[in-house]
């Protein structure tokens, strides 16, 4: 009986100081594991800010690319540009030096559907005898050509689509028409890039007569020409944001409509996203 007496103090104070090792443990533990997570986060954070700062200045030096194409169609004039000028005007420009991620820049014609007949008899007579309207789906509104694209080898496919043959891109087109603004398409598939799926987007600039934009949407509506354009692969924009070795991918979401945001498919899983 003595030594049971002897003995309990023993193992209870033996067992707190294994309860109390115990409970140290885990609390490290738990220590660390939210001093990492708070490293992590702060460290992605950081590299997100960074990407996005990045990619916005990206996105302006094509706007300014996209501001120098509108140029010889403004100074030619909506029935003085031709294929032609359009190419002396690309040839002053290193397109993959200068605008990284960017296939080419062009001029999207704005074809009223009463004259498509007339619009083709012209573009034929100016040494384009194959020139011809390509579209996604038959429609009844009026049609958005694209009329030049430079480099034109690289996106032969392009030539003569009628992006307003596709809701995608013809809701951007109207939008930057309508705001005067450039404007991003959601994630398309290039008809001259079809091997890599919804990872291409449509940046537009719009041209009006005079090349001021007017003040209110009916204004804009009725001087809008066209727009300068530009067909951008994400993978190239990209390819040196070196997000692999950063263990980071990047995922885009068209948000034009809240409802129904549109994800990019082609993104990895189980990996931090930046939303564009």
């Amino acid at each position: 009986m003595r030594l049971t007496k002897l003995v309990t103090p023993a193992i209870a104070w033996a067992a707190g100081t294994l309860l109390i090792g115990v409970t140290a443990s885990a609390f490290l533990t738990w220590w660390h594991a939210q001093t990492n997570a708070r490293t992590a986060q702060a460290a992605f954070e950081t590299h997100a800010l960074d990407v996005v700062d990045r990619l916005s200045s990206r996105m302006r030096l094509y706007e300014y690319g996209l501001r120098g194409a509108r140029g010889p169609v403004l100074t030619a004039g909506e029935n003085g540009i031709n294929y032609d000028l359009f190419k002396r005007y690309s040839q002053t420009r290193d397109v993959d030096a200068e605008f990284r991620g960017a296939r080419g820049f062009g001029f999207i014609r704005r074809v009223p559907r009463s004259q498509t007949e007339s619009y083709l008899r012209d573009e034929r007579a100016h040494n384009r005898p194959d020139f011809a309207i390509k579209t996604f789906t038959e429609h009844q509104g009026e049609r958005f050509v694209i009329e030049y694209i430079e480099p034109v080898d690289r996106n032969l496919a392009a030539v003569g689509l009628d992006i307003g043959s596709e809701t995608n891109r013809r809701q951007a087109a109207i939008s930057a028409m309508q705001t005067g603004k450039a404007t991003i398409t959601g994630p398309i598939t290039l008809v001259q890039a079809s091997g890599d799926p919804q990872r291409s987007l449509l940046f537009l600039l719009p041209i009006y007569r005079g090349g001021a934009t007017p003040d209110t949407i009916e204004a804009r509506e009725t001087s809008a020409i066209g727009w300068s354009y530009a067909p951008l692969s994400l993978s190239e924009v990209l390819a040196d944001f070196n997000m692999a070795e950063l263990h980071y991918d990047l995922g885009i979401t068209d948000i034009s409509e809240p409802a129904r945001p549109e994800r990019d498919p082609a993104r990895r899983r189980h990996a931090r996203h930046v939303g564009l």
